[in-house]
């Protein structure tokens, strides 16, 4: 029902709202629910569904764009959440370990500050002629002084808002940093490819939809059936190892198939 770009960011603030709260008890409900044995099963299909959303997202609202109105990408989601709500109500629990504690407002307020201005600073900075504009400078400036301030107060406190001790943890360290990569290979490309095949290639919004589908298809079966390995003893370093390898050579050959396509 937004009419202007002021309403529908100011429902989007909501929204996030209740997506970071969501975000932020899931993998916690993970955990609290399943027995060990079956948590890499269940952390499996939790990822897909991670996955596979913005993606077929992409596909389902490009079809409703082209075909209804942009409206319907937001009416689409009333009935189901509508029965997420229902589900949750039904199936899940309470926390079985109760918590108390005190909120670290200043450090959710300092990684909310640099994470936003960084944001900011990344995307309108090739627009802006990066720090040839004040407004980008001092986003910046803020956004490091605020992740400075946000790394000095989750080291100090006992209950932090996230505990980036545990990268002391060498495994974790290495997972983080792996994941970081991952994130950089796989929704990079999920985010120029549209922007390519539709400002240059003059593709819908249907078919661009349609080019990453069968991606996050394959990727939503597969992290099934690694939690499913996982759990029958296969190693995590070799799983590991034949995903980046796939990754790799993924993006080689579509870097090679562009060039030729170029020249």
């Amino acid at each position: 029902m937004s009419h202007s770009i002021e309403t529908l960011v100011f429902w989007r603030f909501i929204q996030g709202i209740g997506g970071g709260a969501l975000l932020a008890t899931a993998q916690t409900i993970l955990v609290e629910t399943f027995p060990p044995e079956e948590l890499d099963s269940a952390n499996g299909i939790f990822g897909a569904g991670i996955v596979m959303g913005p993606t077929l997202g992409p596909v389902i609202g490009g079809y409703l764009t082209d075909n209804y109105s942009w409206s319907w990408i937001f009416y689409i989601n009333i009935p189901i959440g509508i029965v997420a709500t229902l589900l949750s109500w039904k199936f899940i629990k309470g926390s079985r370990k109760k918590r108390s504690g005190k909120i670290d407002y200043l450090g959710i307020l300092s990684m909310a500050l640099g994470i936003g201005c960084l944001q900011i600073v990344l995307e309108e900075g090739q627009r802006e002629d990066w720090f040839q504009n004040k407004v980008i400078t001092g986003l910046c400036i803020v956004s490091v002084v605020s992740l400075i301030v946000f790394v000095l107060r989750v080291m100090r406190v006992e209950q932090p808002v996230v505990d980036i001790r545990v990268l002391r943890n060498r495994n974790v360290a290495i997972g983080a940093i792996l994941r970081f990569a991952f994130g950089l290979a796989i929704y990079a490309s999920v985010f120029l490819y549209p922007v390519f095949v539709q400002g240059f290639l003059g593709w819908n919004a249907t078919r661009t939809g349609l080019l990453i589908l069968p991606g996050a298809l394959i990727t939503g079966m597969l992290m099934g059936a690694m939690g499913a390995a996982l759990n029958k003893g296969v190693s995590p370093k070799l799983l590991t190892v034949i995903g980046f390898s796939f990754v790799i050579l993924y993006e080689t050959t579509t870097k090679i198939l562009n060039d030729l396509q170029a020249s």
